[in-house]
């Protein structure tokens, strides 16, 4: 056994070392660090067409609120006297290669039916204005699908957590039901609920829920079946802490990246229904617009007067794009497998 008695320590051979300034470098090395959802919304802000994307939802969504009240009218107010004006907007007027000179056939309409006030995206048959009822529609069907999207949400993460988190009996008993309910055409049980229900906002909500949750409920059981083996999973239940405890703090959180895309990509499948309800007839009852009624109503008369159409199916259109760019960029921001 050896003996430290004869061993001389030397001052030189050491340094000093200040203790706090080390705890604050590996402080601010670790504040450089950044963590998961950090690194993906840079990702996400790098996706140009995403942030495109994400602009033009916000203008439609500010436009939708402003812009019923840009003006006096109201999304109801008829007046035949003013039926079928085309646009005018005032500054464009006098550019006649654009859609906004108030002309039609060669004549200044607005003239020859003594009007004098502008419309900027003209008047339907009823002499209703159709900025009014554009953007008025636009509200309407983006409240029905954020109204559904939220719901679908709740829904299929409280059935899909506990179907996974449970799982034998539990869960095949839950997937039995979802299987019943996919294998009956989703537009039968929408069109079967309108009916029911008559049309209506309500109604049009419920329908669009009624299936809606199953591909959020499908995606979460998913995820909590794989998560719910981890060790921090195993550790918690150790610990003595309850099921709901365990599903909300360790297994969900883990999951919130495949939720808000899901999330994100129901929104513009709400928009759609509800628009193809509308066009159907089986849409809100008049005079409430929605970008689905207001096309209905306007299709009638798409060879003579198609800016009645062109204006909210381009606005509907840009709408599912958008969402779409930017489910994907979302999707692409938080996979792990993607190189941020």
């Amino acid at each position: 056994m050896s003996s430290n008695k004869n061993i001389v320590y030397n001052d030189e051979l050491f340094e000093k070392v200040n203790y706090y300034h080390v705890v604050q470098e590996d402080k601010t090395v670790e504040s450089k660090t950044d963590n998961y959802w950090v690194k993906a919304m840079k990702t996400l802000f790098k996706n140009k067409w995403a942030m495109l994307s994400l602009l033009c939802i916000v203008f439609f969504i500010v436009m939708s609120l402003l812009g019923p009240i840009m003006n006096d009218h109201t999304y109801k107010e008829q007046d035949l006297t003013r039926a079928f004006l085309p646009p005018k907007i005032p500054i464009l007027a006098d550019v006649h290669w654009l859609p906004f000179d108030g002309y039609a056939n060669g004549v200044d309409q607005y003239e020859l039916m003594g009007v004098e006030e502008s419309f900027w995206f003209g008047t339907d048959q009823f002499g209703r204005d159709q900025w009014t009822r554009v953007w008025y529609g636009t509200m309407i069907s983006l409240s029905i699908a954020f109204i559904a999207a939220i719901i679908d949400f709740f829904i299929g993460v409280t059935y899909g957590g506990i179907s996974g988190y449970f799982g034998v009996k539990v869960d095949n008993v839950m997937q039995r039901i979802i299987e019943v309910l996919v294998g009956i055409p989703n537009l039968v049980i929408i069109i079967l609920a309108i009916i029911i229900l008559k049309p209506g906002l309500v109604s049009i909500i419920c329908a669009i829920v009624l299936t809606g949750w199953v591909g959020m409920a499908r995606i979460v059981r998913g995820q909590v079946l794989k998560l719910k083996s981890q060790e921090y999973v195993l550790a918690s239940k150790t610990l003595g802490l309850t099921h709901p405890k365990i599903l909300t703090k360790d297994i969900l959180p883990n999951s919130m990246a495949q939720i808000i895309i899901t999330t994100m990509f129901t929104v513009p499948g709400a928009i759609f229904f509800e628009a193809f309800l509308s066009f159907i007839g089986l849409g809100l009852p008049a005079p409430m617009a929605s970008l689905g009624t207001v096309i209905n109503d306007g299709f009638e008369s798409l060879q003579i007067y198609p800016y009645l159409v062109i204006f909210p199916s381009i606005i509907i259109s840009l709408l599912l794009i958008s969402f779409n760019l930017l489910g994907d960029g979302l999707r692409d921001a938080l996979d792990p497998k993607m190189k941020h």
